[in-house]
């Protein structure tokens, strides 16, 4: 039986063919692969307007109505970047966001995780951070101290095994990390699998509970079942939204609802990379996998079924909308193909008409490292 990345429970072979470093349009397509209350200072001329220059805002534009009218967008977001989880995809959304409505962005002074207080960059005097999105492990009292106090949490999961396979390829072959340049070359993935005492010893890995670590979760054992549901529970309460890779547009669509945004500011580019093998696994290997990540497997379950209770609460035409969204972004990873000055998006019953830009194709096709270094640069100019 082919075991797939939205097949919940399902065991047998898995064929993995190609990963993503990061994702993309998934349309109809299955791809296997943070942070003092107050408000918005105002940021200096110079800074907004080097940010206009890349973002195609017209000078003067506040752009804080939400796709409801009468409604305000939330702007304070601190976004849990979870490894190999489609984040950098949601990253680049985050900074555009950012960007186009003149907010502060928080990024590290070197590098692209952040450790510790000690790394973020000093503000003038009376401003925040609006927008945190880059690699981090998660703890409250952190995210809640570097961002205003009505900020909102948005994290993403997903699915264990492909998330490993994903991961273990990438780390060796992209980052050369030892631990997996040490697994043999010839069914790499499986010897990682069978043999996690001698390749992969340690509690939390880039292959092992990774997701786990990224939400800050101690090191429980598998029985602690309680203590695990109890932990689980706390993160639902202090996320506003989880989305779910597998579901990446229904994400993308109900997060726009959630922080009453346009539909402008959900689009993206397809960015598809590093290929590998095929990879299969048998049922035993399947149970191996779900024991040494057992808890990354424990957080997909518990908030793809929060995600699916979230989804049946949306109004009756939210799958139209996801259809509209589809098209959209057909439209423009067509038109940032071409060498066409704009595209026009007509209005439809959830989005007013809006205009997309070749610069704004540059922007969503922009690098983790290269968007954080432009940011970066931008906040050490002021």
């Amino acid at each position: 039986m082919l075991h797939s990345t939205s097949g919940r429970g399902r065991i047998g072979i898995l064929i993995a063919c190609t990963s993503f470093i990061s994702f993309g349009y998934f349309g109809n397509t299955k791809y296997v692969d943070i942070f003092g209350n107050g408000r918005k200072s105002q940021t200096s001329n110079s800074y907004i307007t080097s940010l206009l220059e890349y973002s195609g805002v017209p000078n003067g534009s506040t752009y804080r109505h939400g796709y409801v009218k009468n409604t305000i967008m939330k702007t304070h977001i601190a976004f849990l970047k979870v490894h190999k989880a489609g984040s950098s995809t949601l990253q680049n959304i985050f900074f555009r966001f950012g960007l186009k409505h003149m907010l502060n962005v928080l990024v590290p002074k070197t590098g692209n995780f952040l450790h510790g207080r000690y790394q973020i960059m000093p503000l003038k005097q009376n401003e925040h951070y609006d927008i945190f999105a880059c690699h981090t492990y998660y703890r409250k009292d952190k995210f809640e101290s570097l961002l205003p106090a009505d900020a909102v949490k948005i994290g993403i999961v997903r699915h264990p095994l492909d998330r490993m396979i994903s991961s273990a390829f990438f780390y060796r072959e992209v980052s050369r990390f030892k631990y997996l340049k040490n697994v043999p070359s010839k069914r790499f993935v499986n010897n990682l699998v069978n043999f996690p005492e001698k390749y992969d010893p340690k509690y939390f890995s880039f292959t092992r509970n990774s997701m786990a670590r990224d939400f800050g979760f101690p090191m429980f054992k598998p029985s602690d079942i309680k203590n695990i549901r109890e932990y689980l529970d706390k993160l639902n309460l202090e996320f506003l939204l989880i989305l779910i890779l597998e579901q990446f547009n229904e994400s993308l669509v109900l997060m726009k609802r959630f922080l009453n945004w346009g539909l402008i500011d959900i689009l993206y580019l397809a960015k598809n990379a590093h290929q590998h093998e095929a990879v299969f696994f048998n049922e035993t290997e399947v149970e191996k996998i779900k024991i040494t990540n057992f808890l990354d497997y424990e957080i997909y379950e518990y908030f793809l079924k929060v995600f699916e209770m979230k989804l049946k609460n949306t109004s009756k035409d939210f799958y139209d909308e996801v259809t509209v969204f589809k098209t959209v972004l057909e439209k423009v990873g067509e038109f940032c193909n071409t060498k066409n000055d704009k595209l026009v998006v007509e209005s439809s019953k959830w989005n007013d008409e809006f205009t997309v830009f070749m610069r704004d194709c540059a922007l969503m096709n922009r690098t983790e490292l290269s968007f954080i270094a432009f940011i970066r640069r931008k906040l050490t100019e002021n």
